[in-house]
């Protein structure tokens, strides 16, 4: 028999039980649709990762302290970085909240008092306006930059391209408590064209914003940072000040209870982290990180390899486990071919009788069936793929609103290739005990089976 009769009789087969193939076929579908839509989200997510982090990033080391009275002055920022040579620039940072009341409702704002050189160790470009002087971060200026995000979020271009503030007065108590209460998710901000963008963000140098009942001058629209919220962050505008503006108006204190260091060689950051760690404990006279009477953390440094390779460690536990969810999915899928597989051979005994009678060889029948195994586990194996690209997109959508990313499905050909094989594998597996016992059949006593 031929390649092409053997595949036209296969057809033949597989058509005349439409609604069987359809259903045993199903456990396949699962399985692959698994698979591939579970290794194009992780895939995705890492490679957005990689690219938001890059190699600068990849240098950065986060202290926290938890406790107050441990926060950092600016001589122990001077001193840690005389003692560790390998910090290139070691940097305090404050954060603070306001809440802006503009004409679509509240937005919370998030504020954070930045030092000289936090902007490019984050890698965030400036692309309106100007950063910092260096005498408004030492005098502590009323002076703000926000992201290219937060600016459509508090201006708007009236019909004619001219700049029109959303911002109304201060915020009533109740829509602070709404703003807060509000599930954090990608806010919808108005589409606007490239230029249009550029327009605004060049017009909004020099406007005012009131934080704290103080107004603050933007002089600088920085590039929206693409770092994952891993939570539900809300409806936020993301603002800069210099670090002594946030410490005077704001938190009312000189210290600070995060920092950032940056490392000068990426080699050095797990010699560097760990250094650090030990500095700190020998500063505040800490036996160890959790040293604290009630035993939480006292201290957490951190840094954004560590982080990264965490993640990418989690994702590929994740990866294991719906692996194994897939696999066992696959192997009900497979034992369910090879019952198809066997009742076919139960209801075409005569028929493979008669072909024996013919002339049919042991191994024509044997890739008949094998054939026809092979086909509906590649067929559910394709199903399954289409079905995997589309999840894979919907829930990387929904991953950009909840990490405030944008994330794409990395669909690769290993991934493909992943899929033809195992399909393939499983239709040579499951069918190889129906099509060799098809086979076996005695043409005699198969011509006389009722």
């Amino acid at each position: 028999m031929n390649v092409r009769d053997l595949c036209l009789e296969t057809w033949e087969a597989l058509k005349a039980n439409k609604g069987r193939s359809i259903l045993t076929i199903l456990g396949i579908v699962i399985g692959i649709t698994a698979v591939i839509s579970m290794t194009s989200l992780i895939g995705g997510i890492q490679n957005t990762l990689s690219s938001s982090l890059g190699l600068e990033r990849s240098k950065l080391i986060y202290v926290t302290m938890y406790q107050d009275k441990d926060s950092w002055s600016e001589a122990d920022i001077t001193k840690i970085k005389s003692d560790i040579p390998t910090y290139r620039d070691f940097m305090g940072v404050a954060m603070a909240s306001d809440t802006i009341s503009v004409s679509t409702g509240a937005v919370n704002a998030q504020v954070t008092g930045i030092s000289k050189g936090y902007l490019s160790a984050q890698g965030i470009e400036i692309i309106a306006g100007s950063s910092f002087a260096n005498s408004q971060y030492a005098e502590g200026s009323d002076v703000i930059m926000l992201d290219k995000t937060s600016v459509k979020e508090l201006f708007e271009l009236n019909s004619e391209g001219v700049i029109h503030s959303k911002i109304s007065a201060s915020a009533t108590k109740q829509e602070v408590q709404e703003a807060d209460s509000k599930p954090k998710g990608n806010s919808s901000t108005p589409s606007l064209s490239a230029q249009e963008e550029k327009s605004l963000c060049e017009q909004a140098i020099g406007k005012t914003i009131r934080l704290k009942g103080r107004p603050y001058t933007i002089v600088g629209i920085a590039e929206s940072a693409n770092m994952p919220s891993l939570g539900f962050a809300g409806k936020t505008v993301q603002l800069f000040t210099p670090l002594k503006t946030l410490q005077m108006r704001m938190s009312h204190s000189m210290s600070c209870t995060e920092l950032l260091g940056v490392v000068d060689d990426k080699n050095k950051v797990e010699e560097t982290e760990k250094r650090t760690k030990e500095w700190i404990s020998s500063r505040f006279n800490y036996k160890s990180d959790k040293d604290a009477p009630n035993k939480m953390p006292n201290f957490a440094v951190q840094s954004v390899e560590g982080v990264t390779k965490g993640f990418n460690s989690f994702m590929s536990g994740f990866q294991m486990m719906v692996g194994c969810i897939a696999g066992i999915s696959l192997l009900v899928g497979g034992i369910g071919i090879m019952n198809m597989m066997l009742t076919n051979v139960s209801e075409r005994i005569r028929e493979i009788g008669l072909r024996k009678a013919l002339g049919a060889k042991r191994h024509d029948i044997t890739k008949q069936f094998l054939l026809e195994s092979v086909c509906l586990c590649v067929t559910g194996g394709i199903i399954g793929m289409l079905l995997g690209f589309l999840c894979a997109q919907g829930l990387a959508v929904l991953v950009s609103m909840f990490m405030q990313m944008h994330v794409n499905a990395a669909i690769d050909a290993k991934s493909v290739g992943l899929a033809v094989g195992i399909c393939v594998c499983i239709g040579i597996i499951f069918g190889f005990y129906p099509a060799r016992r098809a086979a076996m059949l005695d043409p005699v006593e198969s011509l006389h089976y009722q």
